[in-house]
């Protein structure tokens, strides 16, 4: 038992440290379009300032709210707690693939205050799920389960999830 509270102290603390190793998107714009159902109808009816149609944190609400996460050091905690809880504690690594933890934690995020407060899409909330929460979850366990805050673990993060979620925020 203290073997498996030490491995899940440890995958917070990845989580969190991924999080917080968040890179400032270059800003873009676009513009606002319903959601996409997982059966491909868009909901052209849903709140148009909360969701895109083009992938990352490309809207003006997104890019204020990576903007506040690089300016304000206890929303980025708040961020990484939120993600922390929702990779963790609401059952999403354990659904069948990996798109369906991705979608899980996603839609986790989007249902916590600071996301909904700051009007970020479903894209955005899936960029900060896949690569901040699933991906530290899934590619840098073994580096960052002794030691969070070792070189090996940052190294990895940096090496296997950072890249693809700076790609991610920029929509490219």
């Amino acid at each position: 038992m203290k073997k498996a509270t030490i491995q899940l102290m440890a995958l917070i603390a990845i989580v969190a440290m991924a999080v917080a190793c968040g890179s400032d998107p270059e800003p873009t714009t676009t513009t606002d379009a319903g959601t996409t159902a997982a059966d491909g109808a868009v909901d052209a009816a849903s709140d148009a300032t909360t969701t895109n149609a083009d992938p990352g944190c490309t809207s003006a609400d997104d890019q204020a709210f990576n903007k506040l996460l690089t300016d304000d050091k206890a929303k980025g905690g708040a961020m990484a707690t939120a993600v922390s809880n929702c990779t963790l504690k609401k059952g999403c690594l354990g659904k069948a693939d990996a798109d369906a933890k991705k979608n899980c934690i996603r839609d986790c995020l989007l249902e916590d205050a600071l996301l909904k407060d700051n009007k970020v899409s479903s894209n955005c909330a899936a960029c900060y799920g896949t690569y901040k929460g699933f991906c530290g979850a899934d590619k840098c366990i073994t580096d960052c389960a002794a030691d969070p805050s070792s070189a090996g673990c940052s190294k990895c993060l940096e090496t296997n999830c950072d890249p693809d979620f700076s790609k991610c925020v920029s929509g490219k």
